[in-house]
């Protein structure tokens, strides 16, 4: 599904940088995105609000090849 949503994205001309949030009790997530080719960017400690709770969240990126 990324990978697709990545080449609709590309076919758009104004879009050069797509990103992406995960919450840092996903790492399957942030997998899929690296093998996709999104590179992290940082972590926003105590960024998302879940279940009550406050999270880090994991900045992933990727730019138009």
């Amino acid at each position: 599904a990324v990978r697709l949503v990545l080449e609709k994205a590309w076919d758009i001309n104004d879009i050069v940088r797509v990103f992406a949030g995960v919450i840092e009790y996903n790492p399957a997530s942030m997998r899929v995105l690296e093998k996709c080719g999104f590179q992290k960017e940082g972590i926003a400690r105590q960024a998302a609000w879940k279940d009550g709770g406050l999270y880090d969240e994991h900045r992933f990126a990727i730019l138009r090849p």
